[in-house]
């Protein structure tokens, strides 16, 4: 962890217990300031991924997570002397449920908290949100993820894990992304020149667009592609379809397998590749949807070794980073997964934002333009050192990393190998250009 993470830690802990209201200002009667803010409430939305055909339950973590947040701040006196209510839309993974929600969210609620639909790809109405005096203000969004550019650009969203895009190339004839290659240079060190495939979901252009910036940068750092490198395919997709690039991984003696796709294909994966006899690859990779115990049910000794690629403080190291034990404490370790403490962590810089307007404009400062503000004016956040220093305002990915993996059934640290800590060197991060945009 980085010199002075007690120190933040300590403040984290004294801002989500609460603090005495400030003198002055601050001490006012509060009243009506905004939309979804009255003298007594702060009603904050989630809009979530949660009925579906296609995977029931997909967000529930962000729902669980932004409640549990709630609740905890509640029992400590809640924001600006005002109750925190949480208002759950929805968004059912359709387009359709997904505009709806924001809709109706952007008449009742202040912000959106946690937000994690999938079909999220026409900001506009968040954009063009009014606010209680009228004004096309738009409304606060503090999101756990987005694959949409025009999305990750959209100047009332903040990812609390920021998009690789450089917003400001957004419309150039080659955008700039920021891409981390610390994970792949690590991996390198510890297994030698590697040279594979990868394997990436493909049920959206906007899924499949979002992973050949990783591929092109990992090609750039000496990873050398095997057939056509890239093989998409479907979320959904049973074992049989995996044959055809294990074949690629036997034929070409591939010593290294990037696999993004759900943790479920993952499994399928590796025992499709078990089977088949693959015994050459070294550098079993993954991203952070793998580190879930639903993995580890799945995949049995099959995934052992697996190499998972991370930015936050994983759950077992909880004791030594107290903002991550009251996520586990609000939703229960059995609820908790890496996107629902995101979810978590976008209700911290909720709150974070919120304070610092009451300690400076007091209990009736709050509104959304003056939040929009203060998220922009985010910098080396933390989350209480869940998160490597990270710049929320500008929407630039943090230089932090760290890796698990999986031995005997259970995650442990391959690097850094200290609990608590990243890896977080400025040169873990390349720019990169290339035209997705069209």
């Amino acid at each position: 962890m980085p010199v002075g993470r007690v120190i933040v830690v300590a403040a984290v802990v004294a801002l989500t217990l609460g603090a005495l209201a400030p003198v002055g200002a601050a001490a006012r009667k509060p009243r009506a300031t905004e939309i979804g803010i009255t003298d007594s409430e702060i009603r904050i939305a989630v809009i979530a991924d949660v009925e579906n055909s296609f995977s029931p339950g997909l967000n529930q973590a962000n729902v669980d997570a932004v409640r549990g947040f709630a609740t905890t701040i509640n029992k400590h006196g809640g924001i600006a002397n005002r109750k925190l209510v949480v208002d759950f839309y929805d968004s059912k993974l359709s387009a359709d449920e997904t505009r709806n929600a924001i809709v109706n969210a952007c008449e009742r609620d202040f912000a959106l908290v946690g937000t994690g639909a999938n079909f999220l790809t026409d900001p506009e109405p968040l954009i063009t949100c009014p606010d209680q005096a009228g004004r096309p203000t738009g409304i606060p969004d503090l999101t756990t993820f987005s694959l949409d550019p025009a999305y990750q650009c959209s100047p009332v969203s903040f990812q609390v894990l920021p998009p690789d895009l450089d917003c400001s190339t957004i419309h150039d004839t080659n955008e700039k992304y920021r891409m981390q290659v610390g994970t792949v240079r690590y991996l390198q060190k510890r297994f030698g020149d590697l040279h594979g495939i990868y394997v990436l979901s493909g049920d959206l252009e906007s899924v499949r667009d979002a992973a050949l910036p990783q591929v092109a940068a990992w090609t750039d750092e000496g990873v050398k592609q095997d057939g056509e490198g890239a093989y998409f395919v479907s979320s959904v997709a049973p074992r049989s379809a995996f044959t055809p690039d294990v074949q690629v991984i036997k034929d070409g003696s591939s010593n290294f397998a990037y696999l993004g796709v759900p943790v479920e294909s993952v499994a399928a994966f590796r025992q499709e590749a078990k089977v088949q006899g693959v015994d050459t690859v070294k550098a079993w990779a993954c991203a952070f949807e793998c580190y879930d115990r639903t993995f580890l049910e799945a995949g049995g000794a099959d995934v052992d070794g697996q190499l998972i690629t991370g930015t936050t403080v994983p759950f077992e190291e909880a004791a030594t980073v107290p903002a991550l034990a009251r996520y586990l404490k609000a939703v229960g370790p059995k609820n908790a997964d890496g996107f629902g403490v995101q979810a978590w962590i976008a209700g911290m810089l909720f709150q974070q934002v919120a304070d610092g307007i009451v300690k400076t404009e007091g209990v009736n400062g709050l509104t959304r333009t003056s939040f929009l503000d203060g998220l922009r004016d985010v910098h080396g956040f933390t989350a209480g050192g869940i998160l490597g220093k990270t710049d929320i305002g500008n929407k630039v990915p943090s230089d932090c990393f760290l890796v698990l993996e999986v031995k005997a059934g259970r995650f442990v640290r391959a690097t850094p190998k200290q609990p608590a800590t990243f890896d977080c060197r400025p040169s873990n991060r390349r720019t990169i250009a290339l035209d997705l945009q069209g």
